[in-house]
């Protein structure tokens, strides 16, 4: 098993070097203080990576006894708490209804936001499991309905 705080400093040092290229417009320039920042977490994460790389390696990829029917109905509720935090906002940043700084309700939206990214880590766990193609497909569905109120039109 992949040591995540490995995959951590390592996915943050790629982002850091892309974003120090200045290869695109739409990314601001970091500041000295938000790269010491970055920076210090990364040696951090791959300091203690590194003391915990025994107990790391114990962990194995078990069974998760759960059901298709309550990832369905956890869907199922994510998709309308979705409706109804758009509705709140007055429309999505999608649809160019909204600005995103402007989407969602104060506390229901983290909560959504959570709720759904830890039933996709849940779901897409539970894939590779049982590697059924039904149970992918609710995985991305899960990653698509979290994703689709952050997108905005750029039309």
């Amino acid at each position: 098993m992949i040591n995540p705080l490995t995959l951590y400093s390592v996915f943050f040092l790629f982002a850091l070097v892309l974003n120090l290229l200045h290869w695109s417009i739409y990314f601001p320039s970091i500041s000295g203080k938000l790269l010491f920042f970055l920076l210090s977490t990364i040696f951090v994460a791959l300091f203690i990576g590194f003391l915990q790389k025994e107990k790391i390696k114990m962990l194995t990829k078990g069974k998760i006894n759960i059901s298709i029917k309550i990832i369905k109905y956890c869907l199922v509720f994510v998709f309308f708490v979705t409706i109804i935090d758009g509705i709140y906002s007055g429309g999505f940043p999608l649809l160019g209804q909204v600005d995103y700084s402007t989407y969602g309700m104060p506390i229901l939206h983290p909560f959504l936001i959570l709720f759904s990214e830890s039933l996709f880590i849940l779901t897409f766990n539970t894939y590779l499991v049982d590697e059924r193609a039904e149970t992918l497909f609710l995985a991305i569905l899960f990653l698509f309905l979290q994703l689709l109120p952050c997108l905005e039109e750029r039309f």
